[in-house]
């Protein structure tokens, strides 16, 4: 694109819709655990909620190809809010597990959409030598949301109720709905191509085109190495997420809201800092000093038992999350180019859920055997795996041109 400026309408009118719908949205973060809790679910079952989810978040985004030859971009971005509206509310008549369960995979289907289609449609209204800056602004949209919903969510429901917190976040998600009405990104589909010259149009014609396998329509190659790395992290925001409500209540901690405002106010200094640097230095600047952190974090909740340790352990990890998100969506979309943005924009989401998806189960599984503070120590084990991959290749690869 020509012109070299972030701050566009189209970019503007996405980030507004996103910050909305995931405030909305990330009221059920600290919630949702806690409710099905209540209705008798052990840590491992906490976990399978959230795995169920991010399956069917998986499913939808390797359907991406196949919605979009019959949708358009902003078409599918509008269902996915409504899903995620309707589901949102039904949790209020729900007072099961298994009706938990329905409606968070179903929930899943939905968030899959929005998330694939918010990321792709921002870096397609982003110049190219400023993705990592304006990805990382883009960003700072989900860590506002981050930083009050959660707060907001637990306030409703531990001063009125559940079901007042679930008709909340679903009117919250009606807003969102009506405000991407005003998304205004264009479908690759609908931007005009220059005419090719005529002998181009003749040679394209004699030269039938070569198809891509089917399995590279789900998955490109040429990210392998940040798809693992990000899973690597995925894994450990997953015991994160699920966990640190439990942790704080099974130990009687009282700033978990504070916590959560912690965590999202570093990660938003963090945003705005390090998507200059990837663009300037590349992508190392970001990704080794936000592994660092995120093992830093790992290492204070596996020590945790006050408050003043647990907000420590959200400084690093919102440090950390402010380093890796907007690197790890740069490094993804910058590698598969324009063509693939729709298909990378779904990679990224999907590694990363998958992440979500086994430390929610598998730590889940190591936190019934040794409780939480031993779980967050697999957590550090991990981070160090992290950091040797990444250094591995770089010293592998030292002199020879590379994405990474």
């Amino acid at each position: 694109m020509g012109s070299n400026k972030v701050w566009t309408r189209a970019f503007i009118t996405l980030m507004a819709a996103q910050i909305i719908f995931f405030f909305g949205f990330y009221m059920l973060t600290p919630t949702l655990p806690l409710y099905t809790k209540m209705l008798g679910a052990n840590d491992t079952q906490v976990g399978l909620i959230t795995t169920f989810y991010s399956l069917a978040c998986f499913v939808t985004r390797l359907s991406i190809g196949f919605l979009l030859q019959r949708f358009t971009r902003k078409t599918l971005l509008r269902i996915g809010v409504i899903v995620s509206c309707v589901l949102t509310a039904a949790y209020a008549l729900t007072h099961g597990l298994p009706g938990v369960i329905v409606l968070r995979i179903i929930q899943g289907f939905g968030f899959g959409m929005v998330s694939t289609f918010c990321g792709a449609m921002a870096a397609d209204a982003l110049p190219d030598a400023r993705r990592g800056e304006g990805m990382g602004y883009f960003g700072m949209g989900t860590t506002v949301a981050i930083a009050f919903s959660p707060t907001v969510g637990l306030a409703i429901a531990n001063n009125v109720n559940f079901t007042a917190m679930f008709l909340a976040a679903a009117v919250i998600l009606v807003v969102a709905a009506v405000s991407v009405s005003f998304v205004k990104v264009p479908d690759a589909s609908e931007k005009k191509k220059a005419p090719a010259p005529a002998e181009e149009e003749a040679a394209a014609e004699a030269k039938p085109p070569v198809k891509d396998p089917f399995w590279m329509k789900i998955f490109d190659p040429v990210i392998a190495f940040p798809a693992l790395l990000l899973l690597l992290y995925g894994i450990c925001r997953g015991a994160e997420q699920n966990f640190i409500p439990l942790l704080s209540s099974s130990q009687g901690l009282t700033m978990l809201s504070v916590y959560f405002i912690v965590q999202t106010a570093v990660s938003f200094v963090f945003k705005f800092i390090t998507g200059k640097f990837y663009d300037k230095y590349g992508v190392g600047s970001s990704i080794v000093p936000g592994g660092i952190l995120i093992l830093a974090d790992m290492l204070v909740l596996s020590l945790t038992h006050g408050n003043a340790m647990l907000l420590l352990a959200g400084v690093f990890g919102g440090a950390g999350l402010g380093a890796l998100i907007p690197a790890f969506q740069a490094w993804i979309m910058t590698t598969v180019g324009r063509e693939k943005r729709n298909l990378g924009s779904a990679m990224y989401y999907n590694v990363y859920d998958i992440g979500i998806a086994v430390g929610s189960v598998g730590m889940g599984a190591i936190a019934d055997r040794i409780g939480y503070c031993g779980m967050f120590r697999w957590g550090v084990y991990i981070m160090i795996v992290y950091l040797v991959l990444f250094a591995g290749k770089r010293l592998l690869f030292k002199g020879k041109k590379q994405a990474a």
